[in-house]
């Protein structure tokens, strides 16, 4: 590379490119703490400036904490998560990649983030978008008229009053549709964006007990184990981070992990079992509404599994005195025999 960029050059270069990038990126230092930011980072999160900044000025601790553990344990030093940020407004896609050689180096991070809930490949129709969001000013202006009148003519006659105070009425319930048919196009076009990709269920379930703090080990590998599973590994992440996470606040502590086969060969069972009577299922239901994050328009639990095809449900295990969750996790080989 330097035979044909020379040095200086080559530094120009990656600060070009580092401000171009589409994706939010940070370098922090050892601690957390911003050294550099990119442009698109700035317009992300609101911010013209990061001095005196750390990556928990700027995103949910727990998540950032998950990750920098997962990180720092990992051979890979690279791990992809979703977190929201400070405030719970916006949920990214990060990605923090860890840098430095223990003897030789203070180690520093690189985290890179673009919104989670965007896609150029969105199913929902955009000019369904377009036409609602517009159809919100409208009435958002007959509201604005009618109350600057009744405010600036306090003594105007009972009927002027009685019509402009109609108006209030009839375009709040207007605007209350608008908003709700947006909400129902956004939660659609979110909980049909699902893009699942084969990835190994140990892989995935392994990864999730990292980011938990969990100290559960899987059973040694089977041959139905090394299967792939056809699922959106962000979501499907998410979820299992939520559900143990839900087992956590019923005082559930989880004694084991196992997959195995379902009857069809279509799934995989995970099942997470504990010592103890099964969950209601009011309690899972519950659980099963929540939306993933507190971002709006973010799907819930239910959201998730019926976009996979799958459910959960807890029930008696085998194992006397134990119960468990029992989680299917759709097989990819399944889907490429039913393909073809």
């Amino acid at each position: 590379m330097t035979a044909i960029f020379p040095l200086t050059s080559l530094s120009g270069l990656l600060c070009e490119l580092f401000e171009q990038v589409r994706e939010g990126v940070l370098l922090c230092d050892a601690a957390g703490g911003v050294i550099s930011a990119n442009r698109s980072a700035g317009r992300q999160l609101g911010r013209g400036s990061f001095a005196a900044t750390g990556l928990g000025d700027l995103f949910a601790e727990p998540c950032l904490s998950r990750a920098r553990a997962c990180v720092e344990e990992s051979s890979d030093r690279t791990i992809d998560f979703l977190c929201p940020d400070r405030d719970g407004t916006h949920l990214f896609d990060c990605r923090l990649y860890r840098y430095g050689r223990s003897d030789v180096d203070s180690p520093f991070y690189l985290l890179s983030f673009s919104e989670a809930l965007h896609s150029e490949s969105h199913e929902a129709p955009e000019g369904g978008r377009c036409d609602s969001i517009g159809r919100l000013r409208q009435p958002l202006a007959n509201l604005k008229a009618a109350a600057e009148n009744l405010l600036t003519y306090p003594d105007m006659s009972t009927v002027m009053r009685s019509a402009f105070e109609n108006i209030i009425a009839q375009e709040s319930d207007s605007l209350t549709r608008t908003v709700d048919g947006l909400a129902g196009l956004c939660t659609e076009s979110l909980t049909g964006n699902f893009i699942p990709v084969p990835c190994n269920a140990m892989v995935l379930v392994g990864r999730v007990l990292s980011l938990a703090g969990s100290p559960l080990k899987l059973a040694p590998m089977s041959p139905v184990d090394l299967q792939e599973v056809l699922v959106d590994g962000r979501w499907m992440q998410q979820l299992l981070l939520s559900l143990f996470e839900f087992l956590r606040e019923n005082n559930i502590d989880l004694s084991a992990l196992r997959f195995h086969p379902e009857a069809t060969g279509r799934f995989i069972y995970l099942d997470m079992l504990w010592e103890g009577s099964p969950l209601k299922a009011a309690a899972i239901e519950e659980w099963r509404r929540l939306p993933l994050s507190r971002v709006a328009g973010s799907p819930s639990g239910a959201d998730v599994l019926r976009g996979h095809g799958s459910d959960l449900w807890s029930q008696k295990s085998e194992k006397a005195g134990f119960a468990l969750i029992r989680l299917p996790l759709p097989l990819a080989s399944a889907e490429r025999n039913t393909n073809g």
